[in-house]
Parts: C-alpha cells; sequence; structure tokens
C-alpha cells in the first residue's frame, strides 16, 4: 500500500509539472498530426495505428494516471483537457488530419472540439451503446462501438483508412495486432505418433 501511494503521489507530480511545460504549436501545426484525446484503450489503439504507419500524432489526456501511464510507455502524449479554449487553439486542432475521441465525454457540451464540415478534420468517437452511436453520428461524428478485441480496432481501421492506408496494410495491420496479443485461433500442429 505504501508503494502504491507513493507511486501515485509521484504521477501526481509529474502530471501538474506537466501542465506548465509547453507544447510545440508551430511543429504540432506543421505536422497536422492525427489527435487523439483520451489514452483509453481505444485511443492507445488508435495511436498505435498512427505510430505503426509513421503517421505524426499526438496524444491529449486530462486524467494523470492515464497520461503518465501513456508517457511511461513511450507515447506522445501532452497533459491537457479538451475543454481548455488556449490547448485546443496551440495544438491547431482545426487543421488537425483527424481528431479522435477516446471516450463519449470528450465530445459534450464542453468540449472545445473543432465541428465538422467542409475542411474540418474527421472526428471519431468510442460510444458505449447503439443510442449513443446514433446521436453522436447524428453530431457528425464517425462513432464506434468497441465491441471486437482488442478494444477499438474498429475506430482504429476506419482511422486508418480515412488517412489514406489502403485496405491490404490495414487488414494486416489488424492481424499483427490480433497476433501480438494472442487473439488468433493458432492450428494445433499434431501430435507424432507414437512408434
Amino acid at each position: 500500500p505504501i508503494w502504491t501511494a507513493l507511486g501515485l503521489h509521484i504521477a501526481r507530480l509529474l502530471a501538474e509539472r506537466s501542465k506548465t511545460a509547453p507544447v510545440d504549436a508551430a511543429e504540432a501545426a506543421e505536422e497536422n498530426p492525427v489527435l487523439v484525446f483520451g489514452m483509453t484503450p481505444e485511443g492507445r489503439l488508435a495511436a498505435d495505428a498512427m505510430r505503426d504507419h509513421d503517421i505524426p500524432y499526438l496524444a491529449i489526456d486530462s486524467d494523470p494516471e492515464r497520461f503518465v501511464s501513456a508517457a511511461s510507455d513511450g507515447y506522445s502524449v501532452v497533459y491537457g483537457d479538451a475543454r481548455d479554449r488556449r490547448l485546443i487553439d496551440t495544438l491547431g486542432a482545426a487543421k488537425a488530419r483527424a481528431i479522435v475521441l477516446g471516450a463519449p465525454g470528450f465530445a459534450g457540451p464542453g468540449s472545445l472540439i473543432p465541428a465538422g464540415g467542409a475542411g474540418a478534420p474527421a472526428r471519431f468517437i468510442v460510444v458505449a451503446d447503439t443510442a449513443d452511436r446514433a446521436r453522436q453520428s447524428g453530431l457528425g461524428l464517425r462513432a464506434h462501438l468497441a465491441v471486437a478485441e482488442p478494444k477499438g480496432i474498429e475506430l482504429a481501421a476506419d482511422l486508418l483508412a480515412q488517412v489514406g492506408i489502403g485496405q491490404p496494410a490495414i487488414a494486416q495491420w489488424i492481424q499483427d495486432q490480433a497476433e501480438r496479443r494472442g487473439l488468433l485461433d493458432r492450428e494445433t500442429e499434431p501430435e507424432p505418433e507414437a512408434a
């Protein structure tokens, strides 16, 4: 218990310090990265898809534990909130290649995520049920239920297609993800017959 408490305390301190770390807006705007709000399992998979295809991305999270975990796992992540207009403007969200919302709450009334429309980035969101999918789709978001394993694979595949990755490469990436996670049924080798 004491080590857990100490670890959480250090994680919070790191998250607090990173709040003041400036984001290089010029660099982010130049790359027109995919912005991933929320390093949930679905958000992480979207970031993995971008990283595996050398597509610039930037993850943003306001949860200290998710932020520290993502940063320690090597993701390109900054601490911030989707309701912070300065952060959204600094990141150049209106010029992003795409925006991924790793949880339904990011598209709520307090969100400053740019609205869809001509020239706006495609917006993807993870939803909890079919009613939420219908509601979010009605708002112009590409809504995905995370029903397959790994969580968020549907969203990641759609995102890859939207940023210009071809179907054969997407299919191979999905297979690679399934293999990495041990999700494929492996054929068992026939046992040699005893002599």
